[in-house]
């Protein structure tokens, strides 16, 4: 009903005050759409900051992991499944010893016939001398240039260890008085496993290396799985960015136009109408819109722009610095995942520092031959940008914003 009273109205107005309410309609849709983008960039200054953290914090882990084998190489990796296939049958070998060994001493001194019981202590005592043997090995090399001393009773642990399981098969067998060929069995099989033990020790950096990796991919996968939440929403964000950056530059462009019909006027009507707008909002329109000084500033007597000091200054600039910095967002570049490119987080503590300059004044403003080589930057890549939009959404496999951080299945 309002819609066609205003209708109505406007057949009886005169061409003025229909420029006139036109450009005030323009001038408020101006506004509105600038309110939309300064909240996504707000917005936007929370994602890139939570994923340039996140890339970094990946980065960072792969540089102090360099020695584990947490890469591609399918012979490296091969090597970290065979160690821990060598492992695995070692302790199934010393296992078996040491059931033996558990069942002869504890049910010679402590009178234990559980089977579980046994079983569970032949375990537990099988892998520790397996691991534990290892280990010792492992940091007697470690302690060969600190300290010899320790460097020789960790190595000669290490070894001593071994012989414990075959030794209380042989006193075991000694002690049941098996057959002479039944003990020459058992000694060979003794052998075996001190021999294969020894070699699993001398090859501990190998198992470790292998326990390393382990740990280093599964804390990988984590990272990876939150780096893809996060390049998600980064590109989530990027697209809805230049959505409503699109729009901005659509109301701008309708607004200039109704304006400059109507100083073809009524000058001083189109100024009072200019008065809907602020500095900053021309500002915008003139440097991030048009490239050049199609709107005047709100200026003194003088001639020069008035405003408040503190508006020029970095950190209470972040709406135009987050601008250009959206505008840049390219993803990664040739290296391996990384922060995106030339991103100072808008609003924080670093905002501005290695962003453009602040406007100094109308002039400067104003003349399109000083809106330095960053503006022309932008264009070009807001050129690409536009076309990458201009076809269907669907199309571009990048899921809607507000689909991103409202279901749960993309975190």
């Amino acid at each position: 009903m309002k819609n066609i009273l205003t209708f109505i109205q406007s057949i009886f107005m005169s061409v003025e005050a229909r420029l006139t309410r036109k450009a005030i309609d323009m001038a408020k849709r101006v506004k509105k759409e600038f309110a939309i983008l300064e909240q996504t960039i707000k917005e936007g200054g929370y994602v890139v900051e939570d994923h340039v953290k996140t890339a970094k914090d990946r980065d960072d882990f792969l540089q102090d992991n360099t020695e584990t084998l947490v890469d591609q190489n399918i012979g490296r990796n091969k090597d970290v499944e065979r160690a821990r296939g060598l492992l695995v049958g070692v302790v199934v070998m010393c296992l078996i010893f040491s059931v033996k060994s558990v069942s002869f001493l504890f049910g010679s001194l402590y009178s234990v016939s559980s089977l579980w019981v046994i079983v569970l202590i032949a375990l537990f005592l099988a892998t520790f001398i397996v691991i534990g043997s290892i280990y010792l090995n492992h940091f007697a090399d470690q302690f060969r240039e600190k300290n010899f001393m320790q460097y020789l009773l960790c190595k000669a642990a290490a070894y001593i260890i071994i012989l414990f399981l075959p030794l209380m098969n042989l006193i075991e067998g000694y002690d049941s008085q098996y057959s002479k060929a039944v003990m020459v069995l058992n000694a060979f099989i003794c052998f075996i496993d001190v021999v294969a033990h020894t070699a699993l020790v001398t090859m501990s950096t190998v198992f470790i290396m292998a326990e390393d990796t382990g740990r280093a991919i599964k804390q990988l996968r984590k990272k990876d799985k939150a780096l893809y939440a996060a390049d998600l929403k980064l590109r989530a964000l990027n697209a809805r960015f230049i959505r409503v950056k699109n729009q901005f530059s659509e109301a701008s462009t309708s607004f200039v136009q109704a304006i400059k019909k109507l100083e073809e006027t009524n000058k001083q009507t189109a100024a009072h109408v200019m008065l809907e707008l602020s500095n900053f909002h021309i500002w915008m329109i003139n440097n991030r819109v048009f490239q050049h000084a199609v709107l005047k500033h709100h200026t003194g007597d003088d001639g020069r722009m008035i405003v408040e000091p503190k508006w020029g200054e970095s950190n209470n600039d972040a709406t135009r610095i987050g601008f250009d910095q959206l505008s840049r967002l390219q993803g990664y570049d040739d290296t391996a995942q990384q922060s995106p490119i030339g991103l100072n987080l808008p609003g924080g503590d670093d905002a501005g520092i290695n962003g453009p300059n602040p406007p100094r004044d109308t002039q400067d403003s104003q003349n399109p031959s000083q809106t330095g080589t960053s503006t022309g930057q932008v264009v070009g890549e807001q050129g690409v940008q536009d076309d990458e939009i201009s076809g269907k959404p669907g199309d571009s496999g990048i899921p809607d914003y507000e689909e991103v951080f409202q279901n749960d299945k993309f975190l």
